[in-house]
């Protein structure tokens, strides 16, 4: 994992360390819970109830979908959707690299060694998101957003095209 965030091709941004990340998670709950009034509509992944129809019910489920509603509709129902959401997406990244450092055989090399420092970090993300989730008030799914292998992301992610998506 590298020190700065950068996208491709993009200015380096700062560092945002463990503590900084959940300092801005805690404002940014404090902030949305102040400013936005508890919306009855809480998520069907967050909170096991299924959602009432309204403004956001159209949104639910993809990546895409969430980013697209404007800054002024994301509430707290939006919040715990869009982390249930990449509690899916983290759940689906710890198979993977975890079946590619049992196929290392050399558990010493510097390989072996990267691919369980990432494999570390997806299993600590998920905790971050599956605690900041719970401090929303939601509920993390585990079991619901559990992959199938092979198949696509979770979240509309780099959707596959059916070809892709066989064993």
């Amino acid at each position: 994992m590298t020190e700065t965030n950068r996208a491709p091709g993009g200015p380096e941004a700062a560092p945002l360390g463990r503590r900084g990340f959940l300092a801005s998670a805690a404002l940014a709950s404090a902030a949305l819970a102040a400013t936005a009034p508890v919306a009855a509509s809480a998520t069907a992944h967050a909170s096991g109830r299924p959602a009432p129809a309204g403004p956001l019910a159209p949104e639910r489920g993809t990546v895409g979908r969430l980013l697209a509603v404007p800054l002024g509709n994301r509430r707290d129902d939006w919040l715990r959707s869009a982390l249930q959401v990449a509690v899916g997406i983290e759940l689906s990244t710890i198979p993977p690299y975890l079946c590619g450092w049992w196929s290392i055989k050399d558990r010493r090399s510097r390989a072996a060694q990267l691919v369980r420092r990432v494999l570390l970090d997806e299993m600590y993300h998920l905790g971050v998101v599956c605690n900041l989730l719970a401090a929303v008030g939601g509920r993390p799914a585990l079991k619901s957003a559990a992959p199938v292998y092979p198949g696509p992301l979770p979240g509309g992610v780099h959707p596959a095209s059916p070809s892709t998506c066989r064993g």
